[in-house]
C-alpha cells in the first residue's frame, strides 16, 4: 500500500468520524430550539449529515482499493467538507445558547425581584 492510499484512508476515516460526530451539536441545536417550525431546518441538517455520512461509507465500499492521486483529493475534499459542517453546527450551537443566555438575562434585568 503506498503513501497516497494511506493517507486518502486516514482522512476518509476520519471525515467519517468527525461527520458523526456532528451529529452531536445538530442534536442539541434541535433540542435548544423552541417547538414549531423553526425545528423543521435542523431536522433537515441533521438528515443531511446522514445522507454525508451514508456517502463516505458508499466512496469507502467501492473505492477503497482503487486509490490514487485523484483518490486522495476526493478524500481531501470530504474530509474538509466534513470539518465545515462539524464547525457549522457547532458555531450555531453555541450562538443558540448564548442566545438563550442572553435573553434570560434581559429578563432578569427587567423584572423586579420584589414585585416580579
Amino acid at each position: 500500500m503506498n503513501f497516497d492510499k494511506i493517507i486518502s484512508n486516514i482522512l476518509i476515516f476520519s471525515g467519517f468520524i468527525t461527520l458523526c460526530y456532528s451529529l452531536y451539536p445538530a442534536t442539541r441545536i434541535v433540542a435548544e430550539m423552541p417547538l414549531g417550525l423553526i425545528r423543521r431546518p435542523w431536522w433537515i441538517l441533521r438528515a443531511l449529515i446522514v445522507s454525508f455520512i451514508l456517502g463516505y461509507l458508499i466512496y469507502a465500499a467501492f473505492v477503497i482499493q482503487e486509490r490514487d492521486l485523484q483518490g486522495l483529493i476526493v478524500a481531501v475534499i470530504f474530509f474538509f467538507g466534513a470539518l465545515f459542517v462539524l464547525f457549522v453546527c457547532q458555531l450555531t450551537l453555541n450562538t443558540v445558547q448564548d442566545l438563550k443566555q442572553l435573553d434570560v438575562l434581559q429578563a432578569e434585568n427587567i423584572t423586579d425581584e420584589l414585585t416580579g
